[in-house]
C-alpha cells in the first residue's frame, strides 16, 4: 500500500486568520478587476469593429485597444497571483513585487480623478484599488519582517 502523501501543516496563528481572508478576497477582486478590463478592451474593439472593415484598421484597433488594456490587466492578474500564493507561501518579496505593480496605478488614478468627465470614476476606481494592494502589501511586507526576527 502507498503511503499517503500530504503537505506539512503549518501551525496558522489564530490573530492572522482574518489576514488570511482578506488576502483571498483581495486575489479575487483584483482577478475580478482584471477580468472588467478584458471585457472592457474587448468592447472597445467592437465599437471600432462595428464602423471599419479593413484587415490593417482592425488589426490596429486590436492592438490599441488590448495593448492599452494589458496595461492595466497584466498587472491585475500578476497582482491577484501574488497574493493569492502569498497566502500559502509568505515572502517579502512578494508584497515588494505587489507594491512595484500597485504604486504607478495610484498616481494615473490621481491624474484621472481631476479629469471633468466620466474617466474620474475609473480614476476612482484605479486609485481605490491600487491603494487597497498597496496597503496590503505594506502590511505584509511588515508582517513577516517581524517574523523573521529572532525573539
Amino acid at each position: 500500500m502507498d503511503p499517503i502523501i500530504t503537505r506539512p501543516s503549518v501551525p496558522i496563528d489564530p490573530d492572522a486568520r482574518p489576514a488570511h481572508v482578506g488576502s483571498f478576497l483581495l486575489s479575487w477582486t483584483a482577478g475580478l478587476a482584471g477580468v472588467a478590463v478584458l471585457i472592457a478592451s474587448g468592447y472597445m474593439f467592437y465599437g471600432f469593429a462595428e464602423n471599419d472593415t479593413g484587415a490593417a484598421v482592425l488589426l490596429s484597433a486590436f492592438i490599441l485597444c488590448f495593448g492599452a488594456g494589458a496595461l492595466a490587466y497584466g498587472p491585475l492578474f500578476i497582482i491577484a497571483k501574488l497574493i493569492g500564493r502569498a497566502r500559502l507561501y509568505p515572502r517579502r518579496s512578494r508584497a515588494l513585487w505587489v507594491l512595484a505593480l500597485a504604486l504607478p496605478w495610484l498616481a494615473a488614478g490621481a491624474v484621472l480623478l481631476t479629469f471633468s468627465n466620466n474617466m474620474r470614476y475609473v480614476g476612482g476606481a484605479a486609485a481605490g484599488l491600487s491603494l487597497l494592494f498597496i496597503l496590503w502589501a505594506l502590511r505584509h511586507f511588515r508582517q513577516n519582517t517581524s517574523l523573521s526576527r529572532p525573539k
